[in-house]
């Protein structure tokens, strides 16, 4: 038994007299395509012998109303929750999912606060740590001589996650008994953004190094600090053409690269000579190989042959999930929970490597001869994908 939630506003949805045609609330849009991926998967799993009754269930984004479906939970327990999509019916759903003792799937949310204590809560969308993590392991690996700059802003949400990648530091400091590898610190307000024009910018070029790679950290998810960070940089990769300047005249050219969290994939306002010059990588929890919108993916060529659309990410987040979970249902049973760190799936949109958060503080209790009982705050996904900007396209590096 499964039950999906989402907020389709059915409510809102108006058919004329006498007629097939129907319009619906905008809002409505991420469910339907969602909901359109899930179908897609219950049909192929359905072909492979798997039967489950699934019921859709309608919250309106309300929290009255979600607690009128998690009350009526409680007498119609399914076996799986996939679902709400958003934070504060995600929060209350879970407190009734720990309860019922009842797995319960967050299948878009990257929010950490949603619960704790809950062995029950499935995160798909890794958290803001597991995105520095990522990067971090990745300059360890690739960059480790390099010249590796910390940008923030004081008192932001930069200097949140900053905090992240100096507790990283700090962790493999530890870990290896060594103090070789560093960050340089510069807390970085733009020129543009204060009163006046007596700021860092002057002075920026202390931090860079000519005749080392300068790997430069922006752990920032405002696009208007992205942006105001990159026009700064930009002359230092790219220096502008100065008439005034004399004849043997040589500028320094910097190699930067430039690693930053997921807003650098909203290419909405992006400047692509800006991001490609910069060499500027960023995590991601959705990428589709070039090859996807080609008739060779069978899922692609379905999905138009039955919906007459191409897919969006929402409907393959959702085909995703609900064959991983369903093929979870069928391999293991209703206990499949128990199962999940020890299966690795590989999604059109991402892998599935699920792991307990956070890992170095919970223990362990064996639940029988062959698997241990996961104690948690809850589980979560723990693969993300490095991507990198090459001119027009985004490419994936691991």
């Amino acid at each position: 038994n499964i039950a999906l939630v989402l907020p389709l506003y059915l409510n809102q949805v108006n058919i004329e007299d006498d007629s097939l045609i129907a319009t619906f609330d905008p809002q409505s849009t991420l469910a339907i395509e969602f909901y359109s991926g899930v179908k897609l998967a219950l049909d192929d799993l359905a072909e492979n012998g798997f039967n489950a009754k699934v019921q859709v269930l309608d919250d309106l984004n309300d929290r009255l109303k979600m607690k009128e479906i998690a009350v009526n939970m409680r007498l119609n327990k399914p076996d799986l929750v996939l679902g709400p999509v958003y934070n504060n019916n995600l929060r209350l759903m879970a407190e009734h999912a720990k309860k019922d003792s009842i797995y319960m799937v967050s299948p878009l949310s990257p929010a950490l606060n949603i619960t704790s204590s809950n062995p029950f809560f499935i995160m798909v969308n890794p958290g803001i740590e597991t995105h520095c993590r990522k990067i971090f392991n990745y300059l360890i690996e690739r960059h480790y001589e390099d010249n590796i700059i910390l940008f923030y802003r004081p008192e932001s949400d930069e200097e949140t996650y900053a905090a992240i990648f100096k507790k990283l530091l700090k962790e493999y400091h530890a870990a290896t008994n060594t103090v070789s590898l560093q960050f340089t610190d510069v807390i970085y307000t733009p020129r543009e953004t204060k009163e006046t024009s007596d700021t860092f910018d002057d002075g920026l070029e202390l931090f860079f190094e000519e005749d080392r790679k300068n790997v430069v950290l922006i752990p920032s998810v405002s696009k208007a600090y992205m942006h105001s960070v990159g026009r700064r940089l930009f002359p230092m990769v790219d220096p502008p053409y100065d008439p005034k300047a004399p004849k043997d005249f040589n500028p320094v050219i910097y190699d930067i690269d430039v690693f930053g969290l997921p807003a650098w994939g909203d290419q909405d306002g992006l400047r692509f000579d800006y991001v490609s010059k910069m060499n500027v990588h960023f995590t991601s929890s959705y990428y589709l190989s070039p090859d996807f919108y080609t008739n060779q993916n069978s899922f692609y060529t379905r999905f138009v042959e039955t919906f007459q659309t191409e897919p969006t990410e929402f409907a393959v987040k959702g085909y995703d999930l609900m064959l991983f979970f369903g093929e979870m249902l069928q391999k293991h049973g209703t206990a499949f929970g128990k199962m999940l760190p020890y299966e690795d799936f590989q999604g059109h949109h991402t892998h599935f490597k699920f792991g307990i958060h956070p890992a170095e503080n919970q223990p362990s209790v064996s639940l029988d001869d062959n698997y241990p009982l996961l104690i948690t705050d809850f589980i979560e996904n723990q693969y993300v994908h490095l991507l990198k900007y090459d001119g027009f396209t985004v490419k994936r590096v691991e």
